[in-house]
C-alpha cells in the first residue's frame, strides 16, 4: 500500500493492516461510502444486525453511519501518515498497563495524571517537543 512502507519493523501484522486502512481512506475518502451505505441498512431501530447471530444495541443507531457518509462525501484526500515506532511502543505499554483493569485514559478522573503518564510512556522510547498525546 502506498505510504505504508514507513511502518516500523516492530509493527505487528494487525497494526500494519490498521495503518494501511487508515492511509487508504486518507488517500481516497470515498472508498468506504458504498460499504457504509450498505451496512446502514442492517439497523433495526438502534440495533445493528449482521448475519444471523450478531445483534448489538447502539447508542447512535444509523445516525453514526449517516454522519460518517456525509463526512466522507465532503472530505478531500489527505496526505498519508507514518506509523511512529515511539507511539506504537508507548501505546502497547498503555494497553498493558490500563487494559487489564478495563481503563481508558478518558475514563480517569485526573487528566493531569493522565498527561503525565502519557509523557513518561513516550519518553521511554523517544523525545517529543511542545505537545504530545496518545
Amino acid at each position: 500500500t502506498p505510504g505504508v512502507s514507513n511502518v516500523p519493523s516492530s509493527a505487528g501484522t494487525f497494526e500494519h493492516d490498521i495503518w494501511s486502512e487508515v492511509n487508504k481512506v486518507r488517500a481516497n475518502p470515498g472508498l468506504y461510502l458504498k460499504t457504509f451505505r450498505e451496512l446502514e441498512k442492517n439497523y433495526q431501530g438502534k440495533t445493528f444486525c449482521y448475519g444471523a447471530d450478531y445483534k448489538r444495541e447502539t447508542a447512535e443507531g444509523p445516525a453514526a453511519f449517516k454522519e460518517a457518509v456525509a463526512e466522507l462525501e465532503r472530505q478531500s484526500a489527505l496526505p498519508l501518515i507514518k506509523l511512529s515506532e515511539v507511539f506504537s511502543k508507548s501505546t502497547k505499554d498503555l494497553v498493558a498497563e490500563d487494559g487489564p483493569r478495563g481503563m481508558l485514559p478518558q475514563d480517569q478522573s485526573n487528566s493531569e495524571a493522565v498527561r503525565a503518564a502519557s509523557s513518561l510512556r513516550l519518553l521511554r522510547y523517544g523525545k517529543w517537543h511542545k505537545t504530545v498525546s496518545e
